[in-house]
């Protein structure tokens, strides 16, 4: 079973400087044009629409990490799609789609670029 439209992308971002993010987004958007940023203003309203226990929790987060962490998983449970870390450039989008693919049911991808980590190529 195919997707009807490409699954949709996004990256959290919390840096006061989202201009920084320009030439990845522009990437991202050429091969997926619905990437989207998040941040605060919408991680909050989900997480006290769904989680309500668990805003002020976030609100009180300092480091950004541990933040992108939690919105990136209230964002998955409640849109779908795939997470980018907010750096990241694109390789191979039909690649990225092979592998999206295959996760039409429900499914996790994990995508490491550490060398180290990938099995030799052939």
């Amino acid at each position: 079973m195919a997707f009807a439209h490409d699954p949709t992308g996004f990256t959290y971002w919390s840096g006061s400087e989202p201009s920084v993010l320009a030439p990845m987004l522009d990437q991202w958007r050429a091969a997926f044009p619905d990437f989207a940023v998040i941040g605060d203003g919408e991680v909050i309203p989900l997480l006290e629409a769904r989680h309500p226990r668990l805003a002020p929790l976030y609100r009180r987060l300092t480091i950004p990490a541990a933040r992108s962490d939690i919105a990136r998983l209230a964002w998955l449970e409640a849109h779908g799609g795939f997470y980018v870390d907010a750096h990241a450039g694109l390789r191979d989008a039909q690649a990225l789609r092979d592998v999206l693919e295959t996760l039409h049911e429900g499914g996790v991808a994990l995508i490491d670029k550490n060398p180290k980590t990938r099995p030799p190529e052939n």
